[in-house]
């Protein structure tokens, strides 16, 4: 059986159109799981069978999301290196490029052993202005993250503020 007619069933058992997407199937296998739960309907081999099919329907699809994502830089990014958010499997994952990195080079994620990013370099460089983070190209995403885990907390600008004021 080849792996696009299992996709198309493994969609079929979600009640989804082939191609519909992970976060659809997502979707589906929760709206599902809701349905025929054994502490919402009875514990019937129907139902089971039901949750059992749909559990290996989102198994499927999920093994079937693409394992290496394209990250496009500028030459002088890739030549000093970078930190990049990437939106992949429904998350936001982090990447550490190294300066150097040649077109084509494969990188992992930052703790996600099996989703790799492979490295690719735009001909020209466009000139950008600094970005949020300081970056030349930071994008949203990064900006979000800065805003959330690295900018300083209210309490922490206070006790600096606090320490430079000259004492009355």
């Amino acid at each position: 059986m080849s792996e696009t007619a299992d996709l198309d069933r493994a969609y079929a058992a979600l009640g989804l159109a082939p191609g519909a997407g992970l976060r659809a199937a997502r979707a589906a296998f929760r709206r599902i799981a809701r349905a025929v739960h054994p502490d919402v309907a009875a514990a019937t081999p129907e139902n089971l069978s039901r949750l059992a099919a749909a559990l290996a329907a989102i198994r499927a699809v999920e093994r079937a999301e693409p394992a290496v994502v394209e990250v496009m830089l500028d030459a002088a990014e890739a030549a000093r290196g970078a930190a990049r958010t990437v939106l992949a499997r429904g998350r936001a994952l982090i990447l550490r490029i190294p300066a150097g990195a040649a077109e084509g080079a494969l990188l992992p994620f930052i703790g996600e052993p099996g989703l790799m990013a492979r490295v690719r370099i735009r001909p020209e460089t466009p000139q950008q202005a600094p970005g949020p983070g300081g970056e030349a190209g930071a994008g949203p995403v990064l900006a979000d993250f800065i805003r959330r885990f690295a900018a300083p907390s209210p309490a922490a600008r206070f006790a600096r503020w606090t320490r430079r004021r000259p004492a009355a």
